[in-house]
């Protein structure tokens, strides 16, 4: 699936499974979703959302471990997140 792909993949906030929402770190390579929460110092979350990363944005799993890489808009990031920053995606449906 490419990131351009993401138009298609809409989650309405009511049909939002707790089973299907994982932290970023617990990403399987090749997994894809919304980002539905980041949290963490505000600091580190306005920094996320200037790369791209922010509530509502379509990313998959590169390769996970730490640091891991995301697809995010046509770009590779690389993460390495600490405990001061947590970020939950709602995995695709099918993951």
């Amino acid at each position: 699936m490419r990131d351009s792909d993401a138009a298609h993949f809409q989650i309405a906030t009511g049909n939002l499974s707790l089973e299907n929402i994982v932290p970023l770190t617990l990403m399987a390579s090749g997994e894809a979703g919304i980002v539905i929460q980041v949290d963490g110092s505000a600091d580190v979350v306005h920094r996320l959302a200037e790369m791209g990363l922010r509530e509502q944005a379509f990313i998959r799993m590169v390769q996970p471990g730490c640091p891991c890489i995301i697809a995010l808009n046509d770009q590779r990031l690389s993460l390495r997140t600490d405990d001061d920053v947590e970020i939950l995606i709602a995995l695709r449906d099918g993951q």
